[in-house]
């Protein structure tokens, strides 16, 4: 079980930076439960995080502009993702993303619109239509 704090000068997360390799014995031990990233991360690589199978909830900071393939595949505890970035802007292969069908994407900022709907489809989206970080739409399904 461990918590990481990603230092407030990184820009990037690589490709494969956290992934965790099931097979390996020491999986159990080793895996991330919480962490939490910088305002200064711009983008997030492919299979970045994949099978951290403990982390519930992520947020991805306001600058990201950029989330890999399946760099939540296999994250199967990861119940909420809150979006502090733009949806419009952000290129994220969502439909390989890895992310497990139940998970909820908080959007902090109001982005409520048919593009968006589609772009996330098959998600549960909520939004925070108040400008309020800790009200949002209650599931509203894609």
């Amino acid at each position: 079980m461990q918590k990481i704090v990603i230092a407030n000068d990184i820009s990037s997360i690589g490709a494969y930076n956290f992934y965790m390799n099931p097979n390996d014995n020491k999986y159990d031990h080793y895996t991330i439960n919480n962490i939490t990233l910088p305002d200064s991360l711009v983008s997030i690589g492919a299979h970045a995080f994949e099978n951290e199978a403990k982390i519930q909830s992520i947020a991805i900071p306001q600058k990201v502009t950029s989330i890999g393939l399946s760099a939540f595949a296999g994250c199967t505890s990861l119940k909420t993702v809150n979006c502090y970035c733009d949806p419009n802007t952000l290129t994220w292969a969502i439909g390989n993303s890895g992310l497990p069908s139940d998970c909820v994407i908080h959007f902090k900022q109001t982005y409520d619109t048919q593009a968006i709907r589609t772009k996330f489809a098959g998600y549960t989206l909520e939004f925070d239509l108040t400008h309020n970080p800790n009200t949002f739409y209650a599931n509203k399904k894609s």
